[in-house]
């Protein structure tokens, strides 16, 4: 048998392009569907003198060329093969059988991981490494903000990211600790937090004794500093906030759960040493003002980061951060800072051959191109905007192009040498196989007709109408971060359907728009689908599937006296034994189809983060609480009236902390003034004085003064009166 339709091609050299052509292969069967993995198989007789041992090796290439047009239908790699024994016939006696996953597979091989992980002096100690379970694509991730691109280092570490907003540099509030031009309540608070003179800061300046409610982004970086044994961050915020490093989460506060958050401060422990941190502290923080929107309501957050057992800063908030305003409008259906689906793909490709550098490897995907550029189509279609579409590490592509086929299709275009993945968001877009079709998503120019250029056309589902099929429902009930929701079509508005519901849980971070949008797409596919219909049309030119029209292609057809005009989702094609080609395609808005790719999306994002409704755990390896509030007190007598400077009343400071007040109580009026300087291991640090006719004074001190844990701390007392029995007492609030 000469095979006349197609041709079979494969890989004879191990070097992933289909060389030879098969002159006698039989039983070619091929499987294209959308958003899912293809298949085709083919046989040998074992005489073949072309069949060598070499091609039951794993991973050979295989393609299957239309004859007449020379496009490739079908390529993909071997992945099985088993020994079939034929009774009679032209092929009788031991045939191979060769099973090829198509090359979308390939995707399989390649996984998300995290940022941090791209620098190959670090890899080697992944297991050490404080890192998440997820990789979130968006305003969390380094790669977002393009100011990467102004740090020097590799460019597998550092190479310029997306940043679809207009970021600028952060608004200095106050010092944490300042006693004057605060607003109302914030002076010197919170108590607790380390260093005083760490600035607040914000998107924009107090106006009116007010900010606007709603969301600000912050960011900063530095450099990672050697020798340290860990990292302490000290933070407080108000009313909310969620800090990110390195894309890994490092605390999150809710504003009821901080009860005014900035009045404590939330401590965080790394207990990791600094060769195990990378090269960079890269942090993303989003912060919320909450209301009541009236005077003295104003948004905040500071931070400091110090080495474990050191007062040593290493970064704070201060005017060298970036902020982003409030971006409620700054894109179209994403009002935080998102990415578009082309370029999170095209930053995890990147990152998939980038690691490989200077390692002496190669990936599976080298032999491919990606033609998926960062912000349009390869049709000039602006892609989506997922405001933060969290993976999975050790997801692979394939996942995340799954992952993002709630807003976008794609595929691959066969080839025997050098496939290619193409993404797009709209109608419109060429053939990917590059045949003469009208193109991606829009409507072949033929109607196909039972008896007049199709053998068949069936459907599976009932012509009474959809509401009977399980999948259908004309409302979506669902959760989200912020509660309950439901949506509704028009016609359940109005009472003219039968309400039928169907639930949803949206676990990730998405936005309101987000999940929305989202909602909107789901019932649009089942208000349109009619069922499921399998067309098996005559091999005419021009109704060729992979020639004429492809995945996601529109295709008019009749049945029963009505016309459908339907989405192709899967290509199915099978060479008779005189070697003719023929085709099955099943179309239509399948609830099924529409329905499996949708819960593939969520289960995607489902372990995302939550801003409101729990955030997700930080890292192991991150010690996270509030600072403890208590404070310890020690105390110092002047009992001598003679004795107008004492240095012997001594302690030595059992917990590490600075010192917060200093109290004077004498047990009658005193007669002069009593001051008392108080020190720390021989430094003066703090003083007070009671003056003459009072028998109480008290300081607030917010200098940030350290009182390590061993230190000698003593008061000297200066007076005239010498008759005075005063004591000193000293407060400390634990902040290491």
């Amino acid at each position: 048998m000469a095979v006349s339709d197609v041709e079979v091609w494969v890989d004879s050299n191990g070097d992933q392009t289909c060389d030879l052509k098969l002159t006698r292969p039989w039983g070619v069967t091929y499987n294209r569907r959308k958003h899912l993995d293809g298949e085709a198989s083919f046989m040998v007789t074992n005489d073949d003198p072309q069949v060598v041992a070499n091609l039951i090796l794993k991973r050979r290439r295989m393609a299957i060329v239309h004859t007449a047009t020379g496009l490739v239908l079908y390529s993909g790699r071997i992945s099985s093969y088993s020994y079939v024994e034929v009774d009679a016939g032209e092929h009788a006696g031991m045939n191979t059988q060769f099973g090829v996953r198509d090359d979308l597979a390939d995707l399989r091989g390649s996984k998300v991981t995290p940022w941090v992980f791209y620098n190959n002096a670090y890899r080697n100690d992944l297991s050490s490494r404080p890192i998440d379970s997820e990789r979130h694509m968006g305003w969390r991730d380094p790669t977002y903000f393009s100011v990467m691109a102004d740090l020097s280092g590799p460019p597998s570490y550092y190479s310029p990211g997306y940043d679809g907003h207009t970021w600028t540099p952060a608004a200095v509030l106050y010092s944490v600790g300042s006693q004057a031009s605060t607003p109302t309540g914030r002076n010197g608070n919170p108590k607790t937090f380390p260093t005083p003179d760490t600035k607040v800061i914000w998107s924009r300046a107090i106006s009116g004794g007010l900010h606007p409610q709603g969301d600000v982004w912050l960011h900063g970086w530095t450099t990672t500093p050697s020798g340290h044994s860990g990292f302490v961050f000290h933070l407080m915020g108000d009313d909310a906030y969620e800090v990110w490093l390195n894309g890994t989460l490092l605390a999150a506060v809710e504003n009821d759960e901080a009860d005014s958050a900035f009045l404590k401060t939330k401590r965080v422990v790394i207990r990791r040493t600094s060769d195990e941190m990378g090269p960079l502290m890269f942090f993303t923080v989003r912060c919320r003002n909450q209301g009541p929107n009236t005077a003295g309501d104003v948004g905040g957050f500071a931070m400091v980061c110090r080495g474990k057992g050191t007062t040593t800063k290493i970064i704070e908030t201060d005017s060298s951060w970036y902020a982003l305003d409030y971006p409620a409008t700054a894109i179209p259906a994403s009002p935080v800072p998102g990415m578009p689906a082309g370029f999170i793909f095209a930053r995890l490709w990147l990152e998939a051959q980038d690691k490989l550098t200077g390692l002496g490897q190669t990936s599976v995907l080298q032999s491919w191109t990606n033609d998926i550029a960062p912000a349009a189509d390869y049709a000039g279609s602006p892609y989506p905007i997922f405001a933060d579409l969290p993976l999975g590490n050790g997801s692979s592509l394939f996942d995340v192009l799954v992952a993002m086929g709630a807003k976008c299709q794609f595929d691959y275009v066969p080839t025997k040498s050098t496939p290619t993945v193409r993404m797009w968001s709209g109608p419109g877009v060429p053939l990917i196989g590059g045949g003469t079709g009208v193109g991606r998503g829009t409507t072949l120019g033929v109607t196909i007709q039972r008896g007049v250029n199709a053998q068949n056309i069936e459907k599976s589902s009932s012509d009474i109408g959809e509401q009977w099929n399980e999948g259908y429902a004309n409302t979506i009930v669902y959760t989200w971060k912020n509660g309950w929701g439901e949506k509704s079509t028009a016609a359940v508005l109005a009472g003219t359907e039968d309400r039928i519901e169907k639930f949803y849980a949206f676990g990730a971070d998405l936005e309101r728009t987000e999940v929305e949008a989202q909602i909107d797409q789901m019932l649009a596919r089942m208000q349109a689908s009619q069922g499921n219909f399998v067309v098996t049309p005559s091999p005419l030119p021009g109704i060729i599937p992979g020639v004429d029209f492809t995945i996601d292609d529109k295709i008019p057809f009749v049945i029963n006296g009505a016309t459908y005009t339907e989405p192709v989702v899967t290509i199915t094609g099978q060479v008779d034994d005189a070697g003719h080609l023929t085709h099955s395609v099943e179309v239509g808005s399948e609830v099924d189809a529409a329905e499996r790719k949708y819960q593939q999306f969520m289960d995607s994002v489902a372990k995302g983060a939550e801003f409101e409704r729990g955030a997700p755990t930080p890292s192991p390896f991150y010690d996270v609480n509030y600072v403890d509030e208590s404070q310890v007190e020690y105390s110092f007598a002047l009992q001598n009236p003679t004795d107008t400077v004492s240095s012997t009343n001594q302690d030595t400071i059992r917990v590490q902390g600075r010192v917060m007040y200093l109290d004077l109580r004498a047990e009658g009026a005193v007669a002069a003034n009593v001051t008392a300087q108080l020190y720390v291991n021989t430094v003066p640090v703090e003083s007070l004085t009671l003056t003459a006719g009072n028998v109480y004074a008290q300081a607030t001190f917010n200098s940030g003064t350290s009182c390590p844990q061993g230190a000698v701390v003593y008061v000297e007392f200066t007076t005239t009166d010498t008759t005075a029995n005063i004591t000193a007492l000293m407060r400390i609030g634990e902040f290491l």
